[in-house]
């Protein structure tokens, strides 16, 4: 139990250290792309994010999400 605590205490320190020395991550993490499965979603999603052009496009998102 106590060497469980030791790293605990010790973890950060390590990191700070390799970090100084000029080394590199030991993993690299990555964003995994998201797939749908129905296009419904993807749509949904993509509109998400982009603002409207005008109240066409509006029309088209709420059907879409309906």
């Amino acid at each position: 139990m106590t060497a469980i605590y030791k790293f605990h205490d010790l973890i950060n320190t390590i990191k700070i250290a390799r970090q100084l020395s000029g080394k590199g991550p030991t993993k690299v993490l990555i964003l995994l792309r998201v797939e749908f499965k129905l296009w419904e979603r993807a749509t949904i999603a993509k509109m998400l994010f982009t603002p409207f052009k005008n109240k066409k496009a509006r029309v088209k998102f709420i059907k879409n999400l309906a």
